[in-house]
């Protein structure tokens, strides 16, 4: 039925270290811990 695969991602460039320390919301631990599931 399906015959393509589609990879979508919603980052348009890989994080730098300081990027990632600053992200609230990079996985789930850290947006709970934030308190910013909403935006996760």
């Amino acid at each position: 039925m399906w015959d393509t695969v589609i990879n979508i991602s919603i980052f348009d460039h890989w994080l730098s270290e300081i990027e990632a320390d600053q992200c609230n919301t990079l996985c789930y631990n850290s947006a709970l811990k934030n308190n910013s599931l909403d935006e996760y």
